[in-house]
């Protein structure tokens, strides 16, 4: 993932082998765990996201940074901080330098420019 964000359901992958199976972006990797889950690499809206500007130290961006979450199971994201695994429901904020941050709750950027959900895409 070298910008922009995506949205994944793993099938059969996920299931067999869950090491077989990874997405790597400039600050992180993510591995699954059969989910549902959505990364984003943060732009100017993620950036000056209101939830995401609330947990970040004076003077640190979170442009370039990563957004990742839960819809269904889990995932492992893999960084230059070690590894977190994010939960159902959960938000995580990789920053740049590869520290984590889990959020308090959804950024509003999500809302603005919604990725869709896989289920509604099938045979399209």
């Amino acid at each position: 993932l070298l910008k922009g964000g995506f949205r994944s359901i793993s099938g059969l992958i996920g299931k067999i082998n869950h090491d077989e199976y990874q997405v790597n972006t400039p600050v992180a990797t993510i591995g699954i765990r059969g989910t549902d889950y959505l990364a984003v690499l943060c732009d100017a809206s993620c950036a000056l996201d209101p939830v995401i500007a609330s947990v970040l130290p004076p003077g640190v961006s979170a442009l370039g940074g990563l957004v990742a979450t839960v819809y269904a199971h889990s995932i492992v994201v893999n960084d230059a901080g070690g590894s977190v695994t994010l939960l159902e429901g959960q938000y995580l904020l990789v920053l740049p330098d590869g520290t984590n941050i889990l959020l308090p709750l959804e950024p509003h950027f999500l809302h603005v420019d919604p990725i869709p959900n896989p289920v509604g895409c099938a045979g399209e």
